[in-house]
């Protein structure tokens, strides 16, 4: 008898996953920004929010650029790429949070 590991039930629940995260968020980053451009001083912490959700968006992608790499360099370098977007994205989240409320 075989056993399977959890993560790897079906390979391709996980790219839905993405898809439906990127979906979901990208509207909502748009939405916001429309918000924003309407209205830029009465919704100013929208400002923070859509960096720290491209910052998660990123990361997700870093992870799923990871797991379906297998051996390929390319792969894992894109990963870290975006990885490396995703916290310099954090690092402007928490810059935009003190500009705002400082």
């Amino acid at each position: 008898m075989r056993v399977q590991s959890s993560r790897s039930k079906n390979p391709r629940a996980f790219q839905n996953f993405v898809d439906m995260v990127h979906v979901i968020s990208c509207l909502v980053i748009v939405a916001l920004t429309v918000f924003l451009y309407i209205n830029p001083e009465r919704y100013i912490l929208f400002f923070p929010l859509v960096f720290l959700i491209s910052a998660g968006l990123n990361f997700i992608t870093a992870i799923y650029k990871w797991r379906t790499a297998g051996h390929r360099k390319s792969q894992k370098a894109k990963a870290v790429f975006f990885v490396l977007l995703g916290a310099a994205l954090c690092i402007l989240t928490v810059v935009s949070l003190v500009s705002v409320w400082g």
